[in-house]
């Protein structure tokens, strides 16, 4: 390999090397083409998200920015999967590719970075190679609700670029361009709230704006050092501030929606073990990367020892880092950059029930590869034939990474088989259980849901969450009966939950028992007054009672909740409807249609609300538009025929 800071003649220039890094990149990660969206928060951020499917509309864009979304506030990303709705509409490999092309520019950008940084372009192709192709990137890039990884990355690599430039050449104009790209990266993921620290660390190498003085140095050198370093924080104060304000905004909006388990939840021993843990176990999977889950479950605590061992590594480890700073800057950055980007993923503020998750490497394993490069290189300074063991070395190594890569992107094909791996591997039953039964029970394979669910009783026979989604699974094998029992069970462990509730009340109203289904309805509103579904379904059952003022009153509930809840705006327009308020009836469809265009029951609606009034012209248009949405629909070719009919005796 050649020497930090020379370049060698006959290699290809850095735009060359990152053109063909990022057209391998799409040839190892092609398959991902037929991949399908799953049901593990791709639903939060596309397939279910009514902001996300109408496409970019103003009013999305508005929305994106103005609230928060899957607990966490990131409007490049929500206004990146509007695009790619309105491109390509709800096609999941078109989702999946553009995540592979924003995964393919990180990769050659980290290639242009580090060989303008360091002047070595065999070193940062290695980096950016072993980046692009290592297996623990399968989780970030083969997921589309994990775009805002793909897009964190993506603007943090550009903010470095920028401020390489301003190193170079600094200038106030320079900083700002600098702030208004790590700016725009707040706003895909909050991930990136380290980037400033990490930018310190690349002043002391490769951009080398700080030394360390010479050992031993004197009172006036450390002065020097401190000033310096002194200077080159306070540059990047705005950017301090920046990231500051994003982590306190993220930290209460998910403590505002309880998956923060601060002191309520993990005790802080627990939460400290695990990330110790946690810090160990990435390097070890960057080594090997085997036995990959979608979900690792929180194990609640470590062996006191297992703890103790990996905090005794990374004290070690850092201790050496640090005795070598002088002579080994790379090491030096390359290990703190792991440390201390994994800090607000590590677990000291407990988000969700995972131990650790791979998708949390992304930023991270740069520092590690960085240092595993630059290691194999210095190590090997003085062997014989050293450039082709290292070639060699590389490739075997790269080698291993697309066929490891490859293998697990088969486990992300669709919900089932990647909750199938991540259930045989964990065992853990409140993700990779249930996901996968649902995803069973999506796909009509009913009764390999039934078995899965046995599975998980058999292991916590009183876990509510299975019992709910086996009642589920029952109702829709025509089980009634038995799907009432088990809803009635999971009461039992957990009393006024509303989401059983929810679904207990539908399976009434579906019986014909309304009176029951509302007072399900409304324990539910209890425990969870802000839930428009519950009160759109409470609306639904009072309906079927006649109750049409109470009906409309729930519709209406839902929808101050949710403004853009079209269904609720179908329901209550059939209900005006039914007591003849046609006028107000055909402004709600209007609303739902503009709101969900593809929506053959409200078109069909809209069309016999027109027929009522007379205006067969407008009906067969709405008649005829649900047709091309779902042909065969008989309600629709009903009223077609009927309105058709009617036009034709009044012609003279």
């Amino acid at each position: 390999m050649t020497p930090t800071g020379q370049k060698s003649r006959s290699f290809p220039s850095a735009r060359a090397l990152a053109t063909a890094l990022a057209l391998v990149c799409f040839a190892v990660w092609w398959p991902v083409r037929q991949h399908e969206f799953l049901n593990y928060d791709d639903n939060l951020y596309v397939t279910e998200n009514d902001t996300v499917v109408r496409g970019l509309t103003w009013e999305g864009f508005v929305e994106a920015f103005d609230r928060h979304h899957a607990h966490n506030w990131h409007p490049l990303t929500i206004l990146s999967h509007m695009a790619d709705v309105g491109f390509f509409g709800l096609n999941p490999g078109a989702h999946h590719l553009v995540n592979v092309a924003l995964h393919a520019a990180s990769a050659a950008l980290l290639l242009l970075l580090l060989d303008g940084a360091t002047g070595s372009p065999r070193r940062s192709l290695a980096v950016a190679a072993l980046f692009a192709l290592h297996p623990l990137r399968v989780e970030s890039v083969a997921w589309i609700a994990e775009r805002k990884d793909a897009l964190c990355v993506l603007f943090w690599l550009l903010t470095l670029l920028a401020y390489a430039g301003y190193a170079r050449r600094p200038s106030r104009l320079r900083m700002a361009g600098v702030g208004i790209v790590f700016a725009l990266g707040l706003m895909t993921k909050p991930m990136i709230v380290t980037l400033p620290c990490a930018l310190l660390l690349l002043d002391f190498w490769p951009l080398q704006r700080i030394s360390l003085p010479p050992s031993p140095g004197g009172a006036a050198d450390w002065a020097v050092f401190r000033r310096t370093l002194a200077e080159l924080a306070r540059e990047k104060i705005p950017l301090f501030v920046l990231a500051g304000g994003l982590a306190a905004a993220t930290f209460l909006i998910q403590q505002g929606g309880d998956i923060v388990q601060g002191g309520k939840g993990l005790p802080l021993s627990a939460r400290l073990g695990n990330a110790l843990v946690a810090w160990c176990a990435y390097v070890w999977k960057s080594v090997w990367p085997s036995g990959l889950a979608v979900y690792h479950p929180h194990p609640g605590g470590w062996p006191l020892g297992v703890v103790a061992g990996a905090g005794l590594v990374l004290v070690a480890a850092s201790w050496a880092v640090v005795r070598g700073a002088r002579s080994r800057p790379w090491l030096f950055t390359g290990w703190f950059w792991y440390l201390g980007t994994l800090v607000p993923v590590i677990g000291l503020i407990q988000v969700g029930g995972q131990a650790m998750a791979w998708r949390y490497t992304y930023i991270p394993s740069i520092g590690l590869t960085v240092v595993a490069v630059w290691g194999a290189a210095g190590i090997s300074r003085n062997w014989p034939r050293r450039d082709a063991l290292l070639t060699a070395t590389l490739t075997l190594a790269l080698l291993a990474c697309v066929v490891g890569t490859r293998r697990e992107l088969r486990h992300w094909r669709d919900s089932v088989s990647l909750f199938a791996r991540a259930w045989e591997l964990t065992g853990d039953v409140d993700v990779a259980a249930l996901n996968l039964g649902a995803a069973l029970h999506e796909r009509g394979r009913l009764e390999e849901a039934f078995v899965v669910y046995a599975e998980a009783l058999q292991k916590e026979p009183d876990n509510p969450r299975v019992r709910d989604n086996l009642g589920l699974t029952l109702a829709a094998a025509g089980r009634p009966r038995e799907a009432l029992a088990q809803f009635e069970a999971a009461l039992r462990v957990a009393p006024g939950d509303p989401d059983i509730l929810n679904n207990l009340g539908n399976l009434l109203a579906g019986q014909g028992r309304a009176r029951e289904a509302v007072e399900a309805f409304n324990q539910a509103l209890k425990a969870r007054p802000d839930d428009p579904e519950t009160h759109n379904n409470l609306g639904l059952a009072l309906d079927v009672l006649g109750d049409t003022d109470a009906a409309v009153a729930a519709f209406e509930a839902a929808l101050r909740l949710r403004p853009d809840y079209p269904f609720a705006l179908q329901n209550l327009g059939l209900t005006l409807a039914a007591s003849g308020r046609l006028t107000e009836a055909i402004a709600s469809y209007r609303a739902a249609l503009k709101l969900k265009p593809d929506f053959p029951q409200a078109e069909t609606a809209l069309g016999l609300a027109l027929a009522e009034t007379g205006d067969h012209r407008q009906a067969i248009e709405h008649f005829r538009a649900a047709l091309r949405l779902e042909p065969g629909f008989a309600a629709a070719e009903d009223g077609l025929a009927r309105s058709s009919a009617e036009l034709a005796g009044q012609a003279p």
